[in-house]
């Protein structure tokens, strides 16, 4: 006995947009010899925002029918982005439940970005400032990352907000505790207007206008501050004769050899013994390397960029400032933040992506130079934050990397500092583009002004349509003191990064997509051209369509892309780049490879875009980051990380397995 029921659904997979309508048709054929009547229904998590026009439909024998099932997901967060299955069952009446046909589907719900924002009170009063909150509501299906920032009229106010750049999960709300600062009133009420600007990429920004009240300083305040400031002369003049007396008496007492600052602003020093410098980790490195292996794609272009503004106004940067913060004037490197700071790095694999509360790292794969235990919180839906303690402060370089056998991606969306702790967040997302829970590596590095070591620069990519451009000067270093700069090439997603000085044929280079979107960027080749490094770098979307994006690149040689040489805390670092994609096993060899251990590193290709990169000698902790190189639209991650070696997956745009070229690193913490 034949089927009596056929059911079947066209097309079987959906796409729609929040507030909009999709409909896909149930056929079914009654292959029966009697009349009959068969009741549709819709199963799954779609079932509130789906409809059925014919709840029942009536079927002569060898007769077909339809039924037109329409998906309208609201638009708001209870119709999440991404795909969600559904499932249509058809009950025949007359053989009852137990001959029911259920047919399976995926509708697809395009994401929605909706933020909502409110700011109370509208009014603050006080006379050295006010405070208020910003209430913020996620409205829309996917994570959010945010970013706040006020201006007002005379540039006269002040402003700060904790957070500055909080993410959103779906559905969520927080209130960001913002202070207004403002100069001191004397004698009369003054009341200063400002708005504030609540951004969102995809979204369009939320202007908020507020205003502060002040008050004039109360007299009592200003007769204390009299009092107070009348003391101190006076203290002041009757211990000034008595200065040189005091300096012998420490000199003859403490044993302690003092001298008085002999400028402004310069502080005493002590005299006694240095510390020695660090010994570098792991050893000399490999001295003296032929160039046998294949250099890294076409030699660079020679084209340079011209001398534009460090940023661009309005420009989002990681940590919420605008324009060149570094304060560097002419001849000072690019990035420095002043004296000479011992750098700080960090390394972490976020090894629970679905837990619901902050959690340690396995304290084998992080590292922080501070000693503390970094920690990762899960914010939403392949939403994560990445909290680096004692390491916060302006400026840096995040790369991030996905872990694991599937075809998932991770981008950087912000980072910034938050009090003494570095913030980095972390979004990760499907083949096709959907917020998705998944393993990853990430890195966070500041240069200071003593590493000049060895070549070495990063910078972030913050103006993506500009054609050429100086990145924020916070956010790039260069270790011979110069600045970077970036053009864009004449194709969409497709830029030359301009590294003066540095110009090699060697080193390695790896690259991050940037911001709220799933876009992926890679490096398509790397070389000198005169005295300067030009990299070239490619960004498309989940489909491979070339797009304009943000992103972050470092370039090192003979180094690890987090610390310099001969410090400590130092690494012992390993970097390759595979340049025979769809050979079974070779030996990597030339300028392009490095090894703190001197042992070389080979590559084993075991199926279609999955590899083994072993580095001898160099461990099984510590932290792997991975970059797809070369002029097409692949994209790869890391799988796993041993003594055995190191996995590489790499996949084209759907998240098919692709042979592809590729450049990856690995590094340990030395404490």
């Amino acid at each position: 006995m034949g089927v009596a029921h056929r059911v079947w659904l066209d097309p079987n997979r959906v796409k729609v947009e929040p507030g909009q309508a999709a409909t896909c048709t149930v056929w079914i054929e009654n292959r029966s010899d009697v009349v009959e009547q068969y009741d549709v229904e819709v199963l799954g998590a779609s079932g509130s925002w789906a409809s059925v026009d014919a709840r029942s439909v009536a079927l002569f024998p060898n007769a077909k029918g339809s039924a037109t099932v329409q998906f309208h997901p609201p638009r708001t967060w209870q119709a999440p982005a991404g795909s969600t299955p559904f499932a249509v069952r058809v009950v025949p009446r007359s053989a009852g439940p137990g001959a029911s046909v259920v047919e399976e589907g995926i509708v697809d719900v395009a994401p929605l970005v909706a933020v909502e924002a409110a700011l109370a009170p509208q009014t603050s009063r006080g006379w050295l400032g006010g405070r208020h909150r910003v209430r913020l509501s996620n409205t829309g299906n996917v994570a959010t990352p945010v970013r706040l920032s006020a201006s007002d009229p005379e540039n006269a106010l002040s402003f700060s907000f904790k957070p500055s750049h909080p993410v959103l999960a779906a559905g969520a709300g927080i209130g960001v505790r913002m202070r207004v600062g403002a100069p001191t009133v004397l004698r009369l009420q003054e009341s200063r207007s400002f708005e504030v600007v609540v951004e969102a990429q995809g979204a369009p920004a939320v202007r908020l206008p507020g205003s502060l009240r002040q008050h004039p300083v109360p007299a009592g305040k200003l007769a204390k501050w009299a009092a107070a400031a009348t003391l101190a002369l006076l203290a002041l003049a009757l211990v000034r004769p008595h200065v040189g007396d005091i300096l012998q008496f420490f000199r003859g007492h403490a044993g302690v050899a003092l001298t008085q600052a002999t400028s402004p602003g310069q502080p005493s020093t002590q005299t006694g013994g240095q510390p020695s410098g660090g010994q570098q980790p792991g050893g000399q490195p490999p001295g003296g390397q032929q160039s046998g292996g294949q250099q890294p794609g076409a030699q660079a272009s020679g084209s340079t960029a011209g001398d534009s503004s460090s940023q661009q106004p309005g420009a989002a940067q990681p940590g919420g400032q605008t324009g060149s913060s570094s304060g560097a004037g002419p001849g000072a490197k690019a990035g420095s933040s002043g004296g000479a700071k011992p750098q700080v790095w960090a390394y972490v694999w976020a090894n629970q992506p679905f837990a619901t509360s902050c959690y340690t790292p396995s304290p084998t794969y992080q590292f922080n130079t501070s000693g503390a235990s970094n920690a990762v919180c899960r914010t939403g839906t392949g939403a994560y934050t990445v909290n680096l303690p004692n390491l916060g402060g302006p400026g840096g370089m995040v790369h991030v990397t996905a872990y694991g056998g599937g075809s998932e991606s991770c981008n950087v969306s912000s980072w910034w500092p938050s009090g003494t702790t570095q913030t980095v967040n972390v979004l990760c997302f499907s083949a096709g583009g959907v917020p998705v829970d998944t393993y990853f590596t990430a890195t966070f590095t500041r240069a200071t002004a003593g590493d000049t070591s060895t070549s070495y620069a990063y910078l972030w990519a913050d103006q993506p349509s500009a054609t050429s451009y100086t990145p924020s000067r916070a956010y790039q270093w260069n270790s011979n003191g110069l600045v970077d700069t970036i053009t864009h090439d004449p194709g969409v997603g497709s830029y030359v990064v301009h590294l003066p000085g540095l110009g090699a044929a060697t080193g390695h280079v790896q690259v991050t997509s940037y911001g709220a979107s799933s876009e992926h960027c890679k490096v398509v080749n790397w070389g000198p051209s005169g005295p300067e490094e030009q990299v070239r770098v490619s960004c498309v979307t989940v489909s491979g369509a070339p797009t304009d994006t943000r992103f972050t690149m470092t370039y090192a040689a003979g180094r690890s892309i987090v610390s310099p040489d001969g410090t400590h805390p130092g690494t012992l670092t390993g970097y390759a780049w595979a340049y025979q994609p769809s050979t079974a096993s070779y030996a990597l060899t030339g300028a392009y490879l490095f090894n703190d251990a001197g042992s070389g590193a080979t590559i084993s290709r075991s199926a279609v875009g999955t590899y083994v990169v072993t580095f001898p000698s160099l461990g099984a902790d510590g932290d792997v980051q991975v970059t797809a190189y070369g002029a097409g639209s692949s994209y790869c991650k890391v799988t796993n990380w041993s003594p055995a070696g190191v996995g590489v997956r790499c996949f084209s745009p759907g998240g098919s397995p692709a042979d592809s070229y590729y450049t990856v690193t690995i590094m340990r913490g030395l404490g």
